[in-house]
């Protein structure tokens, strides 16, 4: 089947396609070709830019720093958070050739190579992975992928996206070309390692993550998992929905019948296990604590079903913001201006001061009253001084501090905040105190 604008089964949508066969031909009703970005999937696309230009060019991502670039309609300007989480990709690339590999950027690959056998499906697949690196004397490819994304935490066991790459890339077209740009001989494959790079995502295994599989078992998933996961959608005709963490991503959410009534259900649990009770009006929202009658496995539960609806209730907003600023109505609401703050009029830093100064002046006022001095932040100072000096001088004087605490379910990677004690809390010092 002739290659589209984009697939209909990607690597990206695996996942929710798997998990719930009947949001294929949904999605396909409902897709006019158009391609919606957010802003966080913009910055992404940003990101992703500026390592393919660090890995083509030798650079550092501190080059890029306080540059304004637009990614997807979106401007943004270069901070020390981009410049930061983009080299800890580009340094694992970089790491990689390293150590043998040769590397291929934004490849596109079809898991369908490995259906040799199996009829044949009207529906086109492929994606494009961030990185494919291969080693010819260990016989190992590697693909590599980065989130740019901070809320939700990506593993790569089991991770369906990376083991659609990791099928598409055993692909021996694929891997003959890469090894003949590099000059060096094919030797098959015996194992396929699937990275996940998610620097702004904390895990007690820090940034970097991977899970190495056999040749034989990527092959074997995208046979007996991939093929007849993709027979179901297609021939399931939207009958077949399920709610689950897949719907986070899904463009149908909003108007999705199933997680509809998951998340009103879920609702109506949560406002019955927390009877009305009467209160004094001046009573402080502290009050109500001891009136709620969740269990602690019932709240638990609220909780993980809320991580799904969380966002349907986002994608219900989102749906009503664009079809009022297309010029819709939707009964009992309306677009306001968000609350202004306000700004200097001048963006020209040093013209503003300089008019400042002379207004100041008249009235008897010094402008060095409004100026401050700051010193430069990490990144800002690496791009002023260079990596090495940074590294040798500047770096023993940088830490990162977490900035505070998150609710997140107990299958999240990361380690729980140590629960502090009663005598920490209430600062007492020494031995335990007697009472005669």
């Amino acid at each position: 089947m002739a290659p589209n604008a984009h697939s209909s089964f990607s690597a990206s949508s695996s996942a929710r396609l798997l998990a719930c066969p009947g949001s294929y031909a949904l999605a396909m009703a409902a897709d006019d070709g158009s391609r919606r970005s957010s802003i966080f999937s913009a910055e992404g696309t940003l990101a992703h830019s500026l390592s393919e230009a660090c890995l083509h060019t030798g650079i550092d991502p501190s080059a890029f720093l306080g540059e304004t670039r637009t990614a997807d309609g979106f401007s943004f300007t270069v901070d020390e958070d981009m410049v930061e989480n983009v080299r800890a990709f580009v340094d694992h690339v970089r790491g990689l050739q390293t150590m043998g590999y040769v590397v291929m950027l934004e490849t596109r690959v079809d898991p369908t190579n490995q259906w040799g056998g199996l009829t044949p499906l009207s529906v086109y697949l492929f994606g494009t992975a961030d990185v494919l690196a291969y080693n010819t004397r260990t016989k190992s490819l590697r693909v590599v992928d980065l989130k740019f994304g901070r809320g939700v935490v990506v593993e790569p066991e089991g991770n369906t996206q990376g083991l659609y790459y990791g099928a598409g890339a055993m692909s021996e077209t694929v891997l003959k070309a890469l090894c003949k740009l590099n000059g060096v001989a094919f030797g098959g494959v015996d194992t396929v390692t699937i990275t996940i790079i998610q620097p702004r995502a904390y895990h007690p295994k820090g940034p970097v993550r991977a899970h190495t599989y056999t040749a034989a078992e990527v092959r074997t998933w995208a046979r007996e998992v991939l093929y007849p996961g993709v027979i179901k959608a297609l021939s399931d005709n939207g009958q077949t929905l399920f709610a689950g963490s897949h719907c986070r991503f899904c463009p149908l959410s909003a108007v999705c019948v199933t997680l509809a009534d998951m998340s009103l259900n879920t609702a109506k649990a949560a406002f019955l296990a927390a009877p009305a009770v009467n209160l004094p009006a001046s009573a402080p929202p502290h009050a109500l604590l001891p009136q709620i009658t969740l269990s602690d496995d019932a709240l638990g539960d609220l909780l993980n079903k809320i991580e799904i609806i969380g966002p349907w209730i986002k994608s219900v907003e989102a749906l009503a913001q664009q079809r009022l600023d297309a010029g819709q109505t939707v009964p009992g609401w309306k677009l306001v201006p968000t609350r202004p703050t306000r700004k200097w009029a001048e963006e020209d830093q040093e013209a503003l001061i300089a008019a400042l100064d002379a207004d100041l002046t008249k009235e008897g006022l010094d402008v060095a009253t409004i100026l401050t001095t700051k010193i430069l932040t990490p990144a800002q100072a690496e791009k002023k001084l260079g990596k090495r000096a940074f590294d040798l001088i500047v770096s023993p004087h940088v830490v990162k501090v977490s900035s505070g605490k998150n609710l997140a379910p107990e299958l999240d990677p990361r380690s729980a905040v140590a629960r502090q004690s009663a005598r920490d809390a209430f600062g007492i010092t020494g031995g335990a105190s007697t009472t005669p």
